[in-house]
């Protein structure tokens, strides 16, 4: 540790002057290095129930990381706020509402759903213990049942200058088919689509769906068992997150 006046007299030197092994020109400060990488913060999460005290330029990394960090509840006028956990709790014991979870694949995450018309909600696993929560929002049309997807963000998450989500993007794939026989008769049907899903933080409240859903199907190629629930199959990749 030298002052920057003997800084550019050793510079020369190349030599540590106490000792002797070569410094490269004395572009580290070990001493400040360790100061440095003793400044512990709490996580902005406390609040929610987080212990973790991070070195203070790992901060951001953990604050997008963290378990504990805060979701607004997506319900109209309802204002709980709280971690993942306690608000799948609170979906289930105070709005009536399910979710359900995505088994891993090599190179993407899958499975079935039965979406009931309202809120559905999906929790998916991502990389590095991430965990991804979206919302399946089902509208019954006149003539077929409209399906539109959100993904929801924990409230502070790292936006760019434009207020979207950096980088945040996840490709998302709904299919749906139907197959059975009448009368001697083979009927099959199939649809698929696939899009990209942001993150939404519903303080200011969902994106109305209104025109943009992003998967329907209609009336005339549901199951009779299909009344009030629809079968599809869910697709996420990991590689747009």
């Amino acid at each position: 540790m030298v002052c920057s006046a003997c800084r550019d007299k050793l510079k020369g030197i190349g030599k540590c002057h106490v000792c002797r092994i070569p410094t490269g020109g004395y572009l580290r400060c070990h001493a400040m290095e360790d100061l440095v990488q003793s400044v512990h913060v709490p996580c902005p999460h406390a609040i929610h129930g987080c212990t973790a005290r991070p070195v203070y330029y790992d901060m951001d990394m953990h604050r997008q990381m963290c378990p504990h960090m805060g979701y607004r509840c997506p319900g109209k006028a309802c204002g709980f706020v709280g971690p993942l956990d306690a608000l799948l709790d609170h979906f289930a014991g105070v709005h009536g509402w399910t979710h359900a979870k995505t088994t891993r694949g090599r190179n993407y995450q899958t499975c079935y759903l039965r979406l009931r018309y309202g809120f559905n909600f999906l929790l998916a696993e991502g990389t590095a213990d991430r965990r991804y929560l979206f919302l399946l929002n089902v509208v019954r049309q006149p003539l077929d049942r409209a399906i539109s997807v959100a993904r929801i963000a924990p409230l502070h998450a790292a936006m760019d200058e434009h207020g979207a989500s950096s980088s945040e993007d996840m490709k998302f794939t709904l299919r749906y088919s139907n197959s059975n026989d009448e009368a001697g008769e083979f009927i099959s049907y199939y649809q698929t689509a696939s899009f990209r899903v942001a993150r939404t933080d519903p303080t200011n409240g969902l994106p109305s769906p209104d025109g943009r859903f992003q998967f329907e199907v209609l009336d005339s190629v549901l199951g009779d068992e299909e009344d009030d629930e629809i079968k599809v199959r869910v697709s996420i990749d990991p590689c747009l997150s």
